[in-house]
């Protein structure tokens, strides 16, 4: 979890996360699912990541971004766009 807040601090101008934030960010949630759990990776360093939810409410699916990060080194290089566009289906 620190290397995850390392990363999240790294990249996000205005957030300080911690790891009990993190954990509660990421793990808290009461219908947890590692599958909805994306990277992107340029060779062997990690780019980015998002990270969604499903609710069901009244019999219908909503998906929801629960947190998205793009290390700094990247960022305006479209792996945000590519996280996003992969990965949710409007």
């Amino acid at each position: 979890m620190g290397k995850a807040a390392e990363f999240l601090n790294r990249n996000f101008t205005f957030d300080n996360i911690n790891e009990e934030l993190l954990c509660e960010k990421l793990w808290d949630d009461p219908y947890p699912d590692p599958d909805l759990f994306f990277t992107a990776r340029v060779g062997e360093k990690t780019a980015g990541f998002l990270y969604c939810v499903m609710r069901s409410m009244s019999d219908v699916q909503t998906g929801y971004v629960k947190l998205m990060a793009v290390d700094e080194n990247y960022q305006r290089s479209g792996i945000g766009t590519q996280l996003y566009k992969r990965n949710i289906h409007i």
